[in-house]
């Protein structure tokens, strides 16, 4: 694949970090538990800090950054919001979100899959990424295994 499609795919995960950052700060407006918002704090930290990278990665392409969610991206964000006032409990809102990281994490490996070589920023921003999933992924995986 040519650079200027790779550099349209970052723009893509770009605008889904995006729509995690929109979950994840709806998602958290909706919990109870104190410890639970600051395990939310430290996810929407790393998709901020993600956003910057592919930001830069954009950037050093000379393109332009999306600085909006798309018209599918603002499509979900009404649906999540429409989703979240029906989720009555931290459970709930916790199978939210692993649902949520999940789907990142796919559109991250669907990403690589696409991709065979990558530059080399781009494959180290993508690596953090999946780290930062997977961490993140477990640390709520373990908050949902109390409220079992």
């Amino acid at each position: 694949m040519d650079k200027q499609h790779q550099t349209e795919e970052l723009k893509q995960l770009l605008r889904g970090t995006y729509i995690g950052i929109s979950v994840f700060e709806d998602l958290k407006e909706h919990l109870k538990s104190k410890e639970l918002k600051e395990v939310f704090a430290q996810i929407l930290d790393n998709f901020k800090t993600h956003e910057r990278a592919l930001a830069a990665l954009v950037i050093a392409q000379h393109e332009e950054v999306p600085r909006d969610l798309g018209m599918q991206g603002k499509l979900s964000q009404l649906m999540q919001a429409i989703k979240s006032m029906t989720l009555a409990s931290d459970k709930e809102i916790l199978s939210e979100a692993l649902k949520a990281l999940k789907m990142a994490d796919d559109e991250l490996k669907e990403f690589t899959e696409r991709h065979y070589t990558l530059r080399e920023d781009v494959e180290k921003t993508v690596r953090i990424m999946q780290d930062d999933y997977a961490g993140s992924y477990h640390m709520l995986h373990k908050f949902s295994i109390e409220f079992r």
